[in-house]
């Protein structure tokens, strides 16, 4: 399938020429502009007046091959909004796909920076559910007290993690660098979805992590 791009015209944030470049907008999983995301050069231009180079945030999609789960990224939400993000999406979704029979709407995600844009993305690719990754990391930062979950955040790590062991980035929030990496054996997670989809288990994940918003900050606020 092709790229989806628009012609926009930008505005240099360093000398406020105005630069008319290609952005891309809409990324599948055979596109050229995933790498580019995945490396962070994704939608980077040059000035052509003072020659800077700059990131230009645009709000992206991302689609999977059949278009049954989708990830929208919207750059222009602070991340502290997410709850009005969510209800303001899901009314939009609402009525672009209410001509669809439930069983065949798609699986749809909001993310508020490229951080969460990535991971979800990088989950997908893997085949993991996004749900019992939160809840998974929910459970690190109850058990390692070393990590603060107000300070900073737990980042799948797609280069690292492997069949066998599945590995987070800390990242300082307030610096927005990676501190250090812990790990998890894959056969933990296994378990944790075996728990979890048992009968008696008093916990529905679906209900924990419901709406388009899949991010364990939303349990830290229950």
């Amino acid at each position: 399938m092709q790229e989806d791009h628009k012609l926009s015209s930008i505005e240099c944030p360093n000398c406020g020429f105005d630069i008319e470049a290609e952005v891309t907008t809409t990324i599948r999983p055979d596109d050229q502009s995933l790498d580019e995301l995945f490396n962070g050069e994704l939608n980077n231009l040059i000035c052509h007046q003072c020659a800077q180079e700059f990131l230009y945030e645009t709000p992206l999609v991302y689609k999977n091959e059949d278009d049954s789960f989708i990830i929208y990224y919207n750059p222009e939400i602070p991340a502290e909004e997410w709850k009005t993000a969510e209800e303001q999406m899901q009314k939009v979704l609402s009525l672009s796909l209410e001509n669809l029979e439930p069983e065949d709407r798609p699986d749809c995600r909001l993310t508020l920076d490229r951080n969460e844009f990535v991971e979800k993305i990088a989950l997908s690719l893997a085949d993991l559910d996004d749900k019992l990754i939160e809840y998974l990391k929910f459970h690190i930062f109850k058990q390692d007290a070393t990590i603060d979950a107000q300070q900073q955040t737990l980042l799948y790590d797609f280069s690292r993690s492997d069949k066998d062991m599945i590995e987070f980035s800390i990242m300082d929030n307030d610096k927005g660098k990676v501190l250090q990496n812990t790990q998890t054996p894959m056969t933990a997670l296994e378990q944790m979805r075996t728990q979890l989809e048992a009968d008696d288990c008093p916990i529905d994940i679906d209900e924990l992590f419901d709406g388009l918003y899949v991010q364990v900050k939303k349990l830290h606020q229950l």
